[in-house]
């Protein structure tokens, strides 16, 4: 086995799920307990980036307004349909763990969703770029990130 899959077997998608819920009901609940009423968002890479689509489809609407999924991987497209809230995909077309036929899937099932297909990138080019193109299109795919977030959370 690799690293990963080392780490993989002692994390099951259920129990990542049920972390990022009891995080998520515990800032939803601070965010409340200070007199204030919104709605959080999700960041997510790789196994991250999976987990936001479980995530987003079992809390229909209640606690997030928007996400942003870098190159996801090990995830059901077929739940797409069950998420409501705007929802971010970048990725490269040449990553190995994140298709560009899955990202297109995502597409076509998602009625609020944007995606970026970097030219040339393979999983995890954002946060761990390996030459200054990399770099830069890195850089472009953060900064789409915040403008995304500022726009679905800040701006609304």
């Amino acid at each position: 086995m690799n690293m990963y899959e080392d780490w993989a077997a002692t994390h099951p998608l259920e129990r990542i799920v049920k972390d990022i819920d009891t995080a998520a009901n515990w800032l939803v609940e601070e965010i409340a307990a200070a007199g204030v009423n919104m709605k959080v968002g999700l960041v997510g890479f790789s196994l991250g980036g999976g987990v936001i689509f479980e995530v987003l489809a079992r809390d229909d609407g209640r606690r997030f307004m928007t996400a942003a999924c870098f190159y996801p991987m090990n995830f059901n497209s077929t739940i797409a349909t069950k998420i409501h809230v705007p929802l971010l995909v970048v990725c490269g077309d040449n990553d190995d763990k994140c298709s560009p036929d899955m990202v297109e899937s995502i597409s076509t099932q998602m009625r609020n969703v944007k995606t970026l297909l970097y030219s040339g990138r393979g999983h995890g080019f954002a946060h761990r770029p390996k030459s200054l193109e990399e770099d830069g299109d890195a850089e472009n795919a953060f900064l789409a990130m915040k403008s995304w977030l500022h726009e679905k959370l800040v701006a609304v």
